[in-house]
């Protein structure tokens, strides 16, 4: 079985998800309802590999833009070797990664915890927890930009990325 995309045919039986090259193809040739299916399929997705690899980020809204500036860009060259998901994982995290590699971001300043006043046991638990949140950012801001956005998407988004992103090689140079 062949499926003609964009750029040329490729083999069905090295495409993961048909539906996905299909979408990729329509949205490649200027289909805007395939583009905007596309847009809200993916927008959490594109926030939370952003969120998770850069915690919160006054510029996350362009980098989400410029993540699906990137993403519509280049999907002529989206074969269906893996997930539609996936290869938007792997374009976001490189915008994530182009970021990083040009401008350190500020460390994560969450809210100050207050005093745990008395023997509340749930703020005590809250304000555990908000510190247990902030722990993993400010270690996360000593890392060169490649290991912040491996370990981003390893180990604090346990995305496919952790597989290999089923096939597809990937590197993470810009």
């Amino acid at each position: 079985l062949h499926c003609e995309n964009s750029v040329g045919w490729t083999t069905m039986s090295a495409v993961k998800a048909p539906e996905d090259l299909q979408l990729a193809g329509r949205c490649a040739s200027g289909d805007r309802a395939a583009q905007r299916k596309l847009f809200h399929e993916h927008k959490q997705r594109v926030h939370i590999v952003l969120y998770r690899t850069l915690g919160s980020n006054r510029d996350m809204e362009d980098l989400a833009q410029e993540a699906f500036l990137s993403i519509f860009r280049s999907l002529e060259s989206f074969r269906g070797e893996a997930k539609l998901a996936t290869w938007v994982d792997r374009i976001t995290a490189r915008v994530a990664y182009r970021y990083l590699s040009r401008k350190r971001p500020q460390s994560v300043h969450l809210e100050a915890v207050p005093e745990v006043a008395g023997r509340d046991p749930s703020a005590e638990r809250r304000a555990i927890a908000r510190d247990a949140a902030r722990r993993p950012y400010q270690i996360l801001d000593r890392l060169d930009a490649k290991y912040r956005v491996a370990f981003a998407l390893h180990v604090i988004d346990r995305s496919e990325e952790r597989r290999g992103g089923e096939g597809c090689k990937s590197r993470w140079s810009p």
